[in-house]
């Protein structure tokens, strides 16, 4: 159950940081070449399929100009309400 969860906070991160990307008019390897990202790590964040480094992630967001907090209160809408990793 815990890895469906994660997968589902996975894929909304990466659906948000495609989301910025792409509203900078910016392919992933021009935005990953400019800001010196790994495009297959970018590449693999967006798609879900990989767990974003805090570091990776501060620095994507940086050259978005979003701040981190920010970003997380964007997951948190974006989640369903329920969500909760923990079981009670």
């Amino acid at each position: 159950m815990q890895d469906n969860k994660k997968q589902i906070l996975k894929n909304i991160i990466g659906e948000l940081l495609k989301e910025e990307r792409k509203k900078k008019n910016k392919s992933l390897l021009m935005f990953s070449y400019e800001n010196s990202i790994s495009s297959s790590a970018l590449n693999y964040i967006e798609r879900g399929l990989r767990d974003a480094q805090v570091t990776t992630l501060w620095k994507i967001l940086e050259a978005h100009n979003i701040k981190m907090s920010e970003f997380f209160t964007q997951i948190e809408n974006t989640l369903p309400d329920d969500f909760k990793f923990l079981e009670d």
